[in-house]
């Protein structure tokens, strides 16, 4: 992971991490079926 701390402001940081956050949701939606997402949100 690049050192992002060293060049990205710290108050932009968070927002940087929201985003690649919302990516990574993203594409479990994309690659795991509604059904079994759906469970797992159920059993946690």
């Amino acid at each position: 992971m690049p050192m992002i701390e060293l060049t990205v402001p710290a108050g932009a940081l968070p927002e940087a991490e929201r985003t690649d956050v919302q990516r990574e949701l993203a594409a479990v939606d994309v690659t795991v079926p509604q059904g079994a997402l759906a469970k797992g949100a159920a059993d946690a």
